[in-house]
């Protein structure tokens, strides 16, 4: 399920266990995914502007590696 998709239903009232369900995983990525979500202020309508890419990189920054 799209991260987007959990924002909507996060929006819409369901619970992290309804959403769980509807995706088919398991209620702690839900609650992971709407935690780092709320962590970086992103909400439904600031979500649906960006491709998934690009919500993919805002939730899950690269990480520089040392050389």
């Amino acid at each position: 399920m799209k991260i987007i998709e959990m924002l909507r239903m996060s929006e819409m009232g369901m619970t992290q266990r309804e959403i769980a369900a509807s995706a088919g995983c398991g209620k702690t990525t839900i609650c992971n995914v709407l935690r780092l979500c709320k962590e970086k202020g992103i909400i439904y309508e600031t979500a649906s502007r960006l491709s998934d890419a690009e919500l993919h990189t805002a939730l899950y920054p690269p990480t520089q590696s040392r050389v």
